[in-house]
């Protein structure tokens, strides 16, 4: 009986430390140390990031654009009087107006009489690629 309470102490001690040595780690070495060390060792692994960029070129495939859906388009420029953060410092939401076989349009209505809406020609991605095929490309 004494035994068995001993290695169910020893059970869970061996459990909470393994559960708990990232909080450790943290508490011991910093924070700004630890997700540091972990964003370099991330950063620095170029396969994940070509999976990553694999991985959203199939996202992007996979989008169905249909008239008068929103639209988002990057501003060529950041927008100084939105905050850092905020999606409209760098993006502009637009309508889909039109609608062909290898690409559509977006309106973009900047809101004032001194900026008329521009319309902006995309193409459609119609090559149905999967993140797999994009790797071996």
């Amino acid at each position: 009986d004494t035994d068995s309470k001993i290695w169910l102490v020893t059970r869970f001690g061996v459990n909470g430390l393994t559960w708990s040595w990232p909080t450790l780690a943290v508490l011991v070495a910093g924070r700004e140390r630890v997700f540091g060390f972990m964003k370099r060792r991330f950063d620095r692994n170029p396969h994940r990031a070509q999976r990553d960029g694999a991985f959203i070129a199939e996202l992007l495939c996979s989008v169905l654009v249909d008239v008068g859906q929103p639209w988002w388009i990057r501003k060529a420029r950041e927008d100084p009087k939105y905050p850092p953060g905020d999606p409209r410092r760098h993006w502009e939401r637009g309508s889909v107006v039109c609608l062909e076989e290898q690409k559509f349009s977006v309106r973009v209505s900047r809101g004032s009489s001194a900026c008329p809406a521009s319309v902006q020609w995309l193409p459609v991605s119609d090559t149905g690629a999967h993140a797999a095929e994009l790797l071996l490309a």
